[in-house]
Formats: C-alpha cells, structure tokens, sequence
C-alpha cells in the first residue's frame, strides 16, 4: 500500500517520539522547542511529525501528561495490597528512581513546567499535579495510620520525599559533574536507589 503524504517511511512508536519530544523540552524549554527539532531528535520529517500531533502544544501536552501519568501508578502500585508498608514503600522508591533513571530529562521538565506554570501546569494539568500529590500525602498516611511511621504531617512529608527523587536527576547538568559521571549510568543508579530508599526511610522517621 503507497504511503499517504507525511506518513513516514519508518514509523516510530508513539513511546519513542514522546521520549524524543520529552527530552528536548526538558533541555530547551517549551519556547526554545521546535517541531523542527523534535523531528530531527525523533529521526521523522517534520511532515511526518505533524501526521502524529496538530501543533507543538498538543505534543507538549501529551509529553507532560504521559510523564505525570506514569509517576502516577507508580505512586497507586504503592496502595493497599500484599506486603507490609515499609516493603510498598521500597517498592515504590525502587520504581520512581528507575523510571527517572531510563527517562533522562523527565524530572528536569516536571519541575520546570511546575516553576513556570506552562499550558500543562498552568491548566487541566494542575489539578493532576495536585492529585499526584494528594495521592502520596495518603499514601504515608496510611503508614502512620497502620503505626509503621511516626504520627507527622502528611503533606510536608509527601513533597520531601518528592524532592528527593526529582532533584537528583532534574539538577543533571550539576550532579553528574558532581558525582564523577552520568546519572543515568547503570552503576550511578543503581548507588542512587539505595541512597533514596535509605533517605525516605530516614524521612519517614524509620531507623
């Protein structure tokens, strides 16, 4: 069957193109982010590009919800289920860091879009930022209902232990330098991931 116009020749998968787009937004910001751009990074025509997304902010839109939507179900993998709290807790830090370790740029672009209060942040996408959260700040509730964790506020605690995972990889230009390589090397997050499930333990109040 002949290819219709702007149909690529090599199709990409959807998953792949949002990784390309998510990584050069995290890197050249919204504005400094061309189609142009994204087409190269993806390997497409820019034709082809627009055969997947009608214009530049339905793709961002997409990447950001795809991103939060992600860190979404890792969160809910953490709920009620078989397991103590403590193991649902390390289950959840060991995914949230691998997730952010194979995904260079996803942290970086959360946070950015967050401080900037862009098209996502900025509209339908706040109230899902907010329900991520909220579904975290229950999250250790529920342990310190079960008696797992010490009695603390729930909220306060959800945002640091959010930025203890987003810090480190959103701040990659300056960590990486820092540590003596990449963080998305294998053995550097492998390190990482026991350094953050031993930091939110100790967040927790847990010895």
């Amino acid at each position: 069957m002949a290819r219709g116009p702007g149909r690529p020749k090599d199709p990409i998968s959807r998953e792949a193109l949002i990784g390309a787009a998510r990584t050069a937004f995290a890197e050249h910001g919204y504005l400094g982010t061309s189609m142009s751009r994204i087409a190269d990074a993806s390997g497409l025509r820019k034709a082809s590009l627009f055969h997947h997304f009608s214009n530049k902010e339905a793709l961002y839109l997409e990447v950001l919800q795809a991103t939060l939507g992600d860190l979404g179900q890792l969160v809910a993998s953490a709920g009620p289920g078989d397991g103590e709290w403590t193991e649902r807790l390390a289950k959840m830090s060991d995914l949230v860091t691998d997730y952010l370790g194979h995904r260079p740029g996803a942290a970086r672009l959360l946070l950015r879009e967050v401080m900037d209060q862009g098209p996502f942040a900025g509209g339908p996408g706040g109230s899902a930022v907010l329900g991520t959260l909220e579904m975290l700040a229950a999250f250790v509730q529920s342990g310190m209902d079960e008696g797992a964790i010490p009695v603390q506020d729930p909220r306060h605690l959800a945002i640091s232990i959010t930025s203890v995972h987003l810090l480190w990889f959103s701040t990659d230009v300056v960590t990486g330098p820092f540590v003596g390589g990449s963080v998305y090397d294998p053995a550097t997050l492998e390190a990482r991931r026991e350094a953050v499930l031993q930091h939110v333990r100790a967040l927790c109040g847990l010895a």
